[in-house]
């Protein structure tokens, strides 16, 4: 009777251990083969609940919650990727956009570049030579673009008397790493001589000098400016310096006459009977009178000496670096003798003379202002004596008719 409980015990025993390895090999191995051969051998003993409840539920609940664990990681693994390729494609997305409005923005730009009326470029300055110039260039200075890269093309094409001063500001602004503005002139292919405001900005790539800048066309700028100042320094009439113009020139040379010890005359001409042509032959008469005492003053006097229309039928010569009184009364005479000859106007012949003071630096003043103050008035003195004089300002003693 024992024996078989014992018996029974331990078949019991066999069945728990064989059901204990068949559960771990199903949460191991969970593959229908496995299944299948437990189902064939060590299940066929299975009688009793209490072995399932003790034995078999542990394990299948401890699959089961692995198996809830996974798919719980799976699903979140899954939204995970999904986010991530979300925030890929919108990346993405927003790459190609700043990417095509960049495209788009450097289109418009280089077609305003490309359009606009200036000279876009780039230069190494190690080697003078341009690694970009805009179309512009060839239709402003004539040259093609694939002219502009071979050194030293910019600077053998500079205007001769702008070459060394534009080359040498540019290299001593670049050194000292600051943006500047030059004018000069440029040689076209024509032989045109262009004027250039050139915009310049410094910078450096990989320790290389390069220069970006705009060449903007002021010619016609230049132009007008020298028209302007020609407007302000000339007698519109004459062509010739006017009075103020005429006064600056007499205090350049009384400053060298000054420094170098040289004597410089003031003569002082006023037209006789000037107002008897104008009532005579009327106003366009006079006008061509005047013109033609500019013409032959100048005609009389040195390239170093200068000329002025005072006003009126008034005018002024500065004799530069004489060596005395007398060679100024010698000019004196030789622009009389010449503004006493006939003057033809529409078939008249007019008469025409003229008074001449003088004065002399440094014995008659050191400044402009009191030489042609005493020049004046030795012009009326020689007018008082009569028509075609000359007098010499003398301070002490009455002036005589040279």
């Amino acid at each position: 009777m024992m024996n078989n409980i014992l018996i029974r015990i331990a078949g019991i025993i066999l069945t728990v251990e064989s059901l204990i390895v068949w559960a771990e090999a199903v949460i191991a191995y969970p593959d229908e083969t496995v299944v299948a051969m437990a189902d064939a051998s060590s299940l066929v003993t299975i009688s009793t609940p209490l072995i399932y409840w003790f034995a078999i539920k542990p394990y299948i609940k401890q699959r089961d919650a692995a198996e809830n664990n996974m798919r719980r990681m799976i699903r979140q693994a899954d939204q995970q990727l999904r986010e991530n390729a979300e925030l890929i494609r919108h990346e993405y997305e927003e790459k190609l956009r700043i990417e095509q409005a960049t495209l788009e923005s450097e289109n418009k730009y280089r077609q305003l570049i490309e359009s606009a009326n200036v000279v876009c470029w780039e230069m190494n300055l190690s080697s003078w030579t341009c690694t970009y110039v805009s179309p512009y260039a060839e239709r402003l200075f004539g040259y093609p673009i694939g002219d502009w890269i071979w050194p030293n093309f910019w600077v053998e094409h500079l205007y001769p008397d702008d070459m060394e001063s534009t080359v040498s500001a540019s290299i001593n602004l670049t050194e000292r790493n600051e943006d500047y503005e030059l004018e000069y002139r440029f040689v076209t292919s024509s032989g045109e001589i262009i004027w250039v405001r050139d915009i310049v900005t410094v910078s450096k790539i990989n320790g290389t000098p390069m220069l970006r800048g705009f060449m903007f066309d002021i010619t016609g700028q230049k132009e007008i400016a020298q028209e302007l100042e020609a407007r302000a320094s000339y007698d519109f009439l004459t062509q010739i310096p006017n009075r103020r113009f005429a006064v600056e020139l007499l205090d350049i040379a009384l400053k060298v006459g000054q420094r170098k010890n040289f004597h410089v005359a003031v003569l002082y001409i006023d037209t006789d009977n000037f107002k008897d042509v104008n009532d005579t032959y009327g106003h366009p008469a006079g006008d061509a009178l005047l013109i033609e005492m500019a013409r032959r003053i100048t005609s009389c006097i040195r390239a170093s000496d200068h000329a002025g229309r005072m006003g009126g039928d008034e005018f002024i010569v500065t004799l530069t670096a004489i060596a005395d009184a007398d060679a100024a009364l010698a000019c004196a005479r030789n622009i009389s003798r010449r503004l006493s000859e006939p003057f033809v106007f529409e078939g008249h012949v007019i008469p025409t003379a003229c008074s001449i003071g003088i004065s002399i630096f440094p014995e008659n003043g050191r400044c402009s202002e009191v030489l042609i103050k005493n020049a004046d008035e030795a012009m009326y003195a020689a007018k008082k004596i009569g028509s075609g004089k000359i007098c010499l300002f003398q301070a002490d003693a009455p002036m005589q008719a040279g």
